[in-house]
């Protein structure tokens, strides 16, 4: 018989399938109408898959293109240049990708169709800043706000006014090409404008910037963060391929199979400890059963704090909250990889916080040091899967086994 920890991996890995970008993008650009052989152009932490199903739906093939990743291997997709950008703050590498999708838009003027590929992770790895801003001003910016603990739409509210190729900029220096922009989305809102900040679709309604944000940030960048108007209009078509609601119910559809269906699911949002108190309310009004949830909270950190990421913070919390129950959850992040760290998140249960604590650790101060990482590693609770090659959502897979038979998982 199976075990709640299999369970909750099987239903994962059954979302991570089900937002494979390969297949959905294979499938999306064979419904395009194209008048030529496009110039292709994938950009994100799926920008691998993407343009690999890209090129296998283009019976005439592409003409030319650029892949944009976090690995930059292999060196080349399908005959198109593959570069390494940076992530999740931008350097050299990112700023070199930059400048060779202004190469690239050069030398292929003439071109009649553009498909543009965006993943998740998009935003750092092509960052290079609007002039005069300068790459300490953008580097420093990213830094202050992914310490910031602001949730992504926020935080890309800021990005999106400073980078070369965000808010449609990139659609714009295309034109008048047309183009096609297909969308792996990694934010719960699923908006074109905000995934990879834009960079085919400007903010339609721009929000104002967090004044308590705001004066965080460096002074060079705050004259270029008050805007009321989008810069332009959307100049592309655009089509989310794969998102957070996709993965969500592809979780749930697994466990119905494996015979412990979960009630409703739900988002989880917000600042990590807090987002868990509130999920162990929802567990503990089910008693038992399963449950699945899936967005992206956030950890507001210091600038000296230790490697992790927010999946580890928020299970390390909840580790707290179920302990001396039946619980097992799953948090996890669908490219598997949590922060920058060589885990996707982690996976505890009942005994968790009581091991960390006889293994001679104080995980209470783990958790406000932000030392989630080494915590769970001591209990041998990281959940580690290598890159998924897809990235859409954290998601969170919760289960008690009284309120099952535990069948086999498949």
């Amino acid at each position: 018989m199976s075990s709640p920890h299999a369970l909750v991996q099987a239903a994962y890995f059954a979302a991570v399938r089900a937002c494979n970008p390969r297949d959905v993008t294979a499938a999306a650009t064979g419904e395009l109408s194209l008048l030529a052989p496009p110039l292709v152009l994938a950009v994100g932490k799926a920008a691998v898959a993407m343009a690999e199903g890209a090129l296998s739906a283009l019976p005439n093939g592409a003409a030319g293109g650029l892949v944009v990743s976090h690995t930059g291997e292999p060196v080349s997709v399908g005959g198109l240049p593959h570069l390494r950008g940076d992530h999740p703050v931008p350097g050299d590498n990112s700023r070199r990708a930059a400048e060779a999708i202004g190469d690239l838009i050069a030398t292929h003027a003439g071109v009649t169709d553009v498909l543009v590929l965006v993943s998740g992770g998009t935003t750092s790895l092509i960052a290079a800043p609007i002039e005069p801003l300068d790459d300490d001003d953008l580097r420093s910016t990213f830094a202050h706000l992914l310490a910031s603990g602001a949730d992504i739409d926020a935080i890309n509210g800021v990005r999106r006014r400073l980078l070369r190729w965000a808010d449609g900029r990139l659609a714009m220096a295309l034109a008048p090409a047309r183009v096609h922009c297909l969308i792996v989305s990694d934010v719960v809102s699923s908006l074109a404008s905000t995934v990879g900040s834009g960079p085919c679709h400007p903010e339609e309604h721009p929000q104002p910037i967090l004044r308590e944000l705001a004066s965080r940030l460096p002074a060079a960048v705050r004259p270029y963060l008050d805007r009321s108007a989008p810069l332009i209009a959307p100049l592309a078509t655009d089509r989310i391929v794969a998102g957070c609601d996709d993965a969500m119910w592809a979780a749930v559809n697994a466990l119905r199979d494996l015979g412990v269906p979960p009630v409703m699911p739900r988002s989880m949002l917000g600042e990590a400890t807090l987002a868990a108190a509130e999920l162990a309310r929802t567990l503990n009004d089910i008693v038992s059963g399963s449950f699945v949830a899936s967005g992206e909270t956030t950890v507001t950190l210091p600038r000296d704090a230790p490697p992790g990421g927010r999946c580890q913070e928020l299970a390390l919390a909840l580790a707290r909250e179920i302990a001396g129950t039946d619980w097992t959850v799953l948090i996890a992040g669908t490219d598997g990889r949590d922060g920058p760290t060589d885990a996707a998140g982690a996976i505890v249960d009942g005994t968790t916080w009581s091991t960390i604590e006889l293994l001679g650790r104080d995980p209470d101060a783990d958790l406000a040091a932000h030392r989630a990482y080494a915590a769970l590693d001591t209990a041998q609770a990281l959940f580690r899967t290598g890159p998924t090659g897809t990235n859409v959502c954290d998601l969170l897979v919760a289960i008690s086994p009284s309120a099952s038979s535990l069948p086999q998982t498949r």
